[in-house]
């Protein structure tokens, strides 16, 4: 349940940057790799939960997930990382050893959508 320190920490910054006077957050658009085991619904949820009474309350949740691929070091070849499934040391097309790549364990408040209220 590390998502309530990651939606805190979202919001924390969001509210910090808003312009002045009136205005809302209507989106939040977050960046974060398959590595960093953030789950979109729970983080949605706390989100929700945390803004209430704020400008934010009521925000969308936009996530862009960036994948990891295992890279064999001997042949070069590229498979999709499946945080679900075993990580396969051997590549299975030569047998030498894959290494991790992409899929970043950060979390980035990318944008922000504001409305100004009347």
């Amino acid at each position: 349940m590390h998502e309530a320190g990651i939606a805190q920490g979202i919001l924390d910054a969001a509210l910090a940057v808003l312009p002045g006077g009136k205005c809302r957050i209507t989106k939040l658009i977050v960046a974060a790799g398959v590595l960093s085991g953030v789950e979109k619904e729970c983080l949605s949820m706390y989100l929700e939960a945390l803004g209430k009474g704020t400008p934010a309350q009521g925000a969308v949740l936009e996530m862009k997930i960036s994948p990891a691929y295992l890279v064999c070091r001997e042949c070069g070849r590229r498979n999709a990382y499946d945080p679900a499934g075993p990580v396969e040391v051997r590549c299975s097309e030569c047998g030498g050893n894959n290494t991790l790549e992409g899929g970043r364990d950060e979390i980035i408040l990318e944008t922000l959508e504001v409305e100004k209220d009347d």
